[in-house]
């Protein structure tokens, strides 16, 4: 008996041991320079790539719904300044140059830019010449047979 009570408390000594050494996760950037959208009030962050295929994207392992939610906006990589009209991935296909679309991952379901009047986003070119895009408001949808469901998505990418 004073075996068990002798190797339990060893244990309980052990564990609570270790979570006190427990090195902390520190992220080396700072959060505020992360891009980050939101969602239905849920903001998520995570650093955003410009690939060749015409996209800038970032997706967010660590967030309110602990799930990998992300973000891809197509559009031309402009070279100077400019604000593009949000289309749906269709509209975008037959003028590149002025229109983007959106498509967001979340709360289990795929969202897309409904190129709703007035929907836009802006594009800055950094003095690094990376991408900064800001949108605000932009009416997303999940498409379906029975019921659309639609949000409002704001938000600023920044490429890494």
């Amino acid at each position: 008996m004073i075996r068990k009570i002798t190797i339990l408390l060893i244990f309980i000594i052990v564990c609570v041991g270790l979570s006190y050494c427990k090195k902390e996760k520190t992220d080396t950037k700072d959060s505020d320079s992360l891009s980050h959208w939101t969602l239905y009030s849920d903001t998520y962050k995570a650093s955003a790539t410009y690939t060749s295929e015409g996209r800038l994207e970032a997706t967010d392992y660590n967030n309110p719904t602990n799930t990998a939610n992300s973000i891809l906006i197509f559009f031309n990589r402009p070279s100077t300044n400019r604000s593009l009209k949000v289309t749906t991935p269709a509209g975008h296909t037959y003028d590149r140059d002025n229109t983007a679309w959106i498509q967001v991952v979340a709360y289990g379901s795929i969202y897309f830019s409904s190129g709703k009047s007035g929907n836009n986003i802006d594009i800055s070119i950094l003095p690094n010449n990376k991408l900064k895009v800001t949108f605000s408001n932009i009416e997303v949808q999940v498409p379906s047979t029975t019921s659309i469901k639609t949000a409002l998505l704001s938000g600023t990418l920044i490429e890494e």
